[in-house]
């Protein structure tokens, strides 16, 4: 009688769930092995991407290995750091509105209006984003003498100067940066996913070079090495685009291609990436706040989570942002809803996974990497906290990255704007609580990771909107 009994129950489980997921793991499989498939394409372009750059990651990680060696967590590394961000505040925000305002109006000028319209089109950004950027660096300079107070507030004399000498130095980074991004976003354009993935590794490379030459810590040092570095690529990206028939000369003529819509654009962008500028801004003004030390101890700990989120982001933005956007170009409207949807499953997934086996293995991570030299005990201890912390976002970093590169794709340049602003308040709010109850630079870690995390969930419901209402633009 029981035997019956089991039997009966066992009739009576459901076996239906299990028909879906092999139909949907069957059919996943049959889109990635069809050659023609868009899935089968990003798959592909996203290996290539993401294989080239993890040689690039690889190399810059090794610098960070030479670089925790000889400057462990001082107060050398910390006026590099604030150095590098004061300038690259200025330089996100224009090259970042002006490159992603571009691919989408570059793609669809190659495509309708052909290759002498589109390489117009090119030098124009150019000549409007280096004009940009000397403007709002004067504004920028205008600004210093009230910022340094706040962010060099911990500094001897010794590194308020080795802080001034690194401003002046990556100024001809902050000049050459503009051109390269544009020049990378448009071998990313025209599918030229080795090229992209491949030229990074000059800048470290430079870097780890130079400290080798002169293994003292050195603001200067490390300066002069990101300058040159992008200079190098500079070259490399041009030689590169020359072979498609395309430059980064700027044009001296009139901006008669780049119109109003791109204009508007670039304004819109502009917005969302002074917000996202902004974050690091906070950041390094409420590290500054705790003393020597923490400035360099956040950028240690944001190491890995950044490598890990830069490979992958590589890979998706790198893979699927040119075919969202002939996806959309073409009306392929549906098709594109259904490849967002799918993705961002996949680096929901991929991330939560990394973060799981990561976390656990921080200690011994950061203690494999940069325990030698002049990093000490006490240091290896807050680093691996913070890492802890920022390890935290992965998931919603990659999910952040997807949701945004469909809304610049759908042209939503005020839905950027929309998803960086409420990161910023967001950030803003949680370290001013966070500090309140313990003042270590793990508490901004943690702050960062909350804000990336809702952030994340409202821009990937902003961006699922978006292929669903007209733009209007």
């Amino acid at each position: 009688m029981f035997e019956g009994r089991v039997d009966e129950a066992k009739a009576r489980v459901p076996s239906e769930p299990v028909a879906p997921v092999a139909a949907a793991l069957l059919e996943l499989l049959r889109r990635l092995s069809d050659a023609r498939s868009v899935d089968a394409r990003i798959a592909r372009a996203a290996a290539v991407s993401g294989g080239l750059s993890a040689g690039v990651k690889g190399a810059a990680f090794a610098k960070e290995i030479l670089v925790a060696a000889i400057f462990g967590v001082s107060q050398q590394l910390d006026a590099y750091l604030i150095a590098l961000m004061l300038v690259g505040v200025p330089s996100g925000i224009i090259v970042n509105a002006v490159q992603w305002t571009l691919v989408p109006e570059f793609v669809g000028t190659d495509l309708h209006r052909g290759r002498e319209q589109a390489r117009s089109l090119l030098r124009q950004a150019v000549s409007f984003g280096l004009i940009a950027q000397l403007a709002l660096l004067g504004l920028c300079a205008a600004l210093l003498p009230w910022l340094l107070p706040h962010l060099a507030a911990p500094f001897d004399e010794q590194g308020s100067s080795a802080l001034r000498n690194g401003l002046l130095l990556l100024c001809l980074y902050y000049f050459a940066s503009g051109p390269v991004l544009i020049g990378y976003s448009i071998l990313q354009a025209r599918h030229r996913f080795v090229a992209n993935g491949a030229i990074p590794v000059i800048t470290p490379v430079v870097i780890v070079v130079l400290l080798l030459i002169r293994p003292i810590p050195s603001t200067e040092t490390l300066a002069l090495g990101m300058a040159l570095g992008f200079l190098v690529e500079l070259i490399v990206v041009q030689r590169m685009l020359a072979g498609e028939a395309l430059t980064l000369a700027p044009s001296l003529g009139p901006f008669d291609s780049i119109g109003r819509p791109f204009l508007r654009s670039v304004a819109k962008l502009s917005a969302a990436t002074t917000a996202l500028s902004l974050l690091m801004l906070v950041e390094q003004v409420a590290a500054a706040r705790l003393g020597v030390g923490a400035v360099s101890t956040l950028g240690y700990a944001f190491k890995l989570p950044a490598l890990i989120a830069a490979l992958a982001v590589v890979a998706i933005w790198t893979a699927v942002f040119p075919y969202f956007t002939e996806m959309l170009v073409r009306g392929q409207v549906e098709e594109c809803r259904k490849t967002l949807r799918r993705c961002a499953v996949w680096v929901c997934v991929g991330g939560t996974a990394l973060a799981a086996i990561l976390i656990p293995s921080s200690e011994f991570i950061v203690r494999l990497f940069f325990m030698r030299g002049a990093f000490s005990e006490h240091a290896a201890a807050a680093v691996t906290l913070a890492q802890q912390a920022y390890l935290l976002q992965l998931p919603a970093a990659l999910l952040m990255a997807l949701s945004l590169r469909l809304l610049l794709a759908q042209g939503r340049s005020e839905w950027v704007l929309v998803a960086y602003a409420c990161q910023l308040v967001l950030f803003t709010a949680a370290i001013a609580i966070g500090l309140q109850l313990e003042r270590v630079p793990a508490i901004i870690a943690l702050a960062n990771s909350i804000a990336v995390t809702i952030a994340a969930a409202l821009a990937f419901l902003l961006a699922d909107r978006a292929v669903r209402v007209p733009n209007d633009r």
